[in-house]
């Protein structure tokens, strides 16, 4: 039994991994445009698995919903690009009222090549918002932009597992 316990000990341990569940459905448009919205002059498709939102006005946006635990730190990642520069992403409850007073709007620099992005938001009061990707070129012709693998999780901490000095 000592030996066991022996050899039980002298296994070092390796940091665990975890994992959290996305907090939007369809992030990766395996499922075509489900779960995402619009507006009303822009056109969604599905081009080589990514969406493709082109946007016939000044007002153009696509959406979905995340569901969150209140006052929770996140995490939201995301691959895109545009054609013309000039999308942020706003958080609205889900009345459509804006809740920029407690989770601001985020403006990642999209450009013309595919990106990824990682930005840390903090949910505030909400259970759920709406994730919007909004267009910045008021009153321009149509742009088009692109998304693939968006991913909202909560922000997780790694484990740090402290050596232990007397193991060899």
């Amino acid at each position: 039994m000592a030996a066991v316990l022996m050899l039980c000990a002298m296994i070092p341990m390796a940091a665990i991994s975890v994992s959290a569940a996305n907090c939007i459905s369809n992030g990766t448009f395996e499922s075509g445009t489900g779960s995402w919205g619009k507006s009303t002059n822009t056109v969604l498709t599905v081009e080589d698995g990514a969406l493709k939102a082109t946007h016939g006005d000044d007002w153009a946006y696509v959406y979905t919903k995340a569901t969150l635990t209140p006052n929770t730190d996140y995490v939201i990642t995301f691959r895109a690009k545009a054609d013309k520069g000039g999308f942020k992403i706003n958080f609205n409850d889900t009345s459509w009222n804006s809740a920029k007073e407690t989770v601001p709007s985020l403006s990642p620099a999209i450009t013309t090549e595919w990106k990824e992005f990682e930005l840390e938001f903090n949910s505030a009061g909400y259970s759920a918002l709406l994730l919007f990707f909004q267009s910045n070129q008021y009153g321009s012709a149509a742009q088009t932009i692109w998304l693939d693998d968006v991913v909202v999780t909560e922000k997780v901490d790694e484990p740090v597992i402290p050596e232990d000095p007397d193991l060899p």
